[in-house]
């Protein structure tokens, strides 16, 4: 297997060592169990229909594409109903094997007699024990046991939860076979393991709108894996309008094909701003700005848009982030390992620096995986678009995710965020308290 294979899935191997197998575990072995995994997903014509169903299909496919392992499709020819970016045009399964090609070095399209996870999405005929895919506009459910409804409608924020719930099995399902190439035992947490009778149900009502939203001038720092996964959900919003200007200095390398939700790797050397300006669509509008944001570079920056969203790992540029927006709305996604944080702050509420009070002493890279990045881009993006339509609270929301425990009634978390005394960015809450 090529290096640039093992280079592309380095993150997601540094993740499945510390979270999973501990230190020391090769990652040679642990991407080479993950291509050894075949994922098989089953629909039938009436499930594909929609663009909610589509967009079902396209997601699970995209995570698990990241995540390395193999694809076997069982779908009828379909003709693209709506846009699904990444994807070109054409029908719906010569796009998705277009796509898997150029992803991953090698690609991850191989059939297999007896697939290690089968997918079942809707109420498609399927084999016993597969993995249920289903839910509506605004839910989500993944289950072995639970038959789901049909996909249909075209809000598709229920289809993007499910497929990014349902990737999880996915990378359970190659745990096994990670486990033989490194010659360790299988893990006994069940996180990392398949459980019969195993069973997710999101529901996202708390976000739900009504079409058409115009959400207006935004601005957004980072041009990484959560702003793609956010940009990935916007662009599928029907009836959705907004102008983006990404702030990003970087460039796409092969790293960053294991979690960046539009990227393929024919971009590979494009500047990131340029990567995301090529989703660009009628109804939203994006500019790039290659300047690392912070606090000497916020001066050529200013005045910031009336919200921003903020995905970059370095807590001092989300600091800096808030600062130089006190007046915006700003919402700003985290994730580290299998754990998402997502902290929505109206002016004047509790701020980013509440949130993240001090800044982490990382030493090398951040152990990334596809659908954890997703969760973090998918749930800011609701969180712009409900602020954007007058449903978000006046106080700091804060959402915690855990996408390995979404079985659990808490892997959906949201709670009131307070104002620390400690705030690095002396905000007006953090002022007041103190004052108090």
């Amino acid at each position: 297997m090529s290096d640039d294979i093992h280079q592309a899935l380095a993150r997601t191997a540094l993740l499945i060592e510390l979270d999973i197998f501990g230190p020391g575990a090769d990652h040679h072995c642990i991407v080479d169990g993950l291509r050894a995994t075949t994922a098989r997903i089953i629909t039938d014509r009436a499930n594909i229909g929609s663009p909610a169903g589509q967009t079902a299909l396209v997601t699970l496919y995209s995570q698990l594409a990241m995540t390395g392992l193999q694809i076997d499709l069982d779908i009828p020819d379909a003709g693209l109903v709506a846009d699904q970016p990444p994807l070109r045009s054409g029908d719906l399964p010569s796009s998705l094997l277009d796509y898997s090609g150029d992803l991953l070095p090698g690609g991850s399209a191989r059939p297999s007699a007896t697939p290690d996870v089968t997918f079942v999405l809707g109420d498609t005929p399927g084999p016993a024990g597969a993995v249920r895919v289903s839910g509506t506009e605004w839910t989500a459910a993944v289950s072995t046991i639970r038959p789901g409804p049909r996909w249909q409608g075209a809000m598709p924020v229920g289809a993007m939860a499910a497929g990014g719930a349902a990737a999880a099995e996915g990378l359970r399902a190659a745990v096994p076979h990670i486990a033989e190439r490194l010659g360790r035992p299988v893990p006994g947490d069940s996180r990392w393991c398949t459980q019969p009778g195993r069973h997710v149900d999101l529901d996202l009502g708390c976000y739900q709108v009504e079409s058409p939203v115009t959400v207006g001038d935004v601005d957004v720092i980072s041009g990484g894996a959560i702003t793609n996964a956010a940009l990935y959900t916007l662009v599928r919003m029907p009836a959705l309008t907004a102008a983006m200007r990404i702030i990003e200095p970087d460039l796409l390398d092969l790293s960053n094909l294991n979690r960046y939700a539009l990227a393929r790797r024919s971009m590979l050397g494009w500047p990131k701003t340029h990567a995301l300006r090529s989703f660009e669509t009628s109804s939203i509008r994006i500019t790039g700005s290659g300047e690392t944001f912070d606090d000497t570079t916020a001066a050529h920056l200013v005045p910031m848009a009336p919200r921003l969203l903020v995905g970059v790992d370095h807590v001092p540029s989300r600091w800096a982030a808030q600062r130089a927006a006190a007046s915006s709305w700003v919402c700003v996604g985290a994730s580290s390992h299998d754990f998402v944080l997502v902290s929505a702050h109206p002016a004047g509420s509790a701020c980013a620096g509440c949130v993240h009070t001090r800044d982490e002493d990382l030493a090398g890279e951040i152990p990334t995986i596809s659908f954890v990045s997703f969760w973090a881009g998918l749930v800011q993006a609701l969180e712009l678009v409900a602020d954007a339509a007058g449903r978000s609270p006046a106080w700091t929301r804060s959402t915690y995710v855990w996408p390995f425990g979404l079985d659990n009634p808490r892997g959906i978390h949201q709670f009131t965020q307070d104002a620390a005394a400690g705030c690095p960015v002396g905000c007006r809450a953090s002022t007041a308290l103190l004052a108090a």
